[in-house]
Order: structure tokens, then sequence, then C-alpha cells
């Protein structure tokens, strides 16, 4: 009976059903427009944090390039610093030998320059017995007397040579 006593005439009521269907059309595209900002807002939200995860990524690889950087400058730092020690010891065991040698070079000096003069003497020797006149068997029987101080001095040269 409640109802019955305010009944509302039909284009009242039909005006009230269109403007409530007006509001709820509207609150309708307002929870849409809400639905559909918050999406936009998920999907950016999304991108930001692909882009932050990106560039936490890229931020790791260069610490680990760092880290590795630093083992490989610290791996070649003891190679070098090796190469450096194996050049002293090489520089010194070079000076060493530079030093015996320039003795054993000056003493092969000396019989150089000594064996030259026998040489030397040797072909003054020879031109002497060839310039005299002499028979030649007696000028051959005096040049094989000189063979022998020949082979001796060759030898003596080879021996230091070698």
């Amino acid at each position: 009976m409640a109802n019955n006593k305010f009944q509302l005439p039909d284009s009242l009521r039909q005006a009230a059903d269109k403007a409530s269907d007006g509001l709820r059309l509207e609150q309708e595209k307002t929870r849409r427009a809400q639905v559909e900002g918050g999406f936009r807002q998920a999907a950016e939200q999304q991108k930001v944090m692909v882009e932050a995860v990106g560039l936490a990524r890229d931020f790791l690889g260069v610490i680990q390039s760092m880290v590795e950087l630093g083992a490989t400058r610290a791996e070649w730092a003891g190679r070098v610093r090796q190469a450096e020690l194996a050049v002293d010891k090489a520089q010194a065991e070079l000076a060493d030998t530079q030093a015996r040698t320039a003795v054993q070079h000056h003493h092969l000096d000396q019989v150089g320059q000594a064996l030259s003069r026998c040489m030397e003497l040797f072909d003054l020797a020879k031109e002497a017995i060839e310039a005299q006149a002499l028979p030649p068997a007696q000028r051959q029987a005096q040049l094989r007397e000189l063979l022998p101080y020949a082979k001796q001095m060759v030898d003596a040269l080879n021996g230091y040579k070698g």
C-alpha cells in the first residue's frame, strides 16, 4: 500500500528513469574512463619497470666488466713484472757475457796481430828465397823448410778461431 500512495505519473516516472539511465550511463562512462586510465597507467608503469630492469642489467654488466678489467689489469701487471725481471736478468747475463768476451776478443786481437806479423815474415822469407839466384832444386828445398812454419801458423790461427 505504501507504494500506491505515492504513485508518480508515467511522464515523471519516465523522465526519472531517463535521468537515472543518463546518470548510470555517465557513471559507466566515468568508470570505463577510470579503468582505461588505470590500464594505461599500469601499461606505462610496466614500460618504466622494463626500462628500469634493463638499466639495472646494463649497470650490472658494467660492474662485471669493471671487475673483469681489474682482474685482467692485475694479471697483466703480474706478467709485465715477470717480463721486467726476465729482462733485468737477461741484461745482467749480457753484461757478464760481454765482459768475458771483451777479454777474449782482446786476447784474440793480440794473437791475430802476432800471427799477422808472422805471416808477413813468412811472406818476406818466401820472397827472399824466390829472389835469390839459386838453382830450382835448392830453392824448392828452402821453400819446403818454410812449409812447416806456415802450417803451424795456419793451425794456430784456426785454433783461436774455433
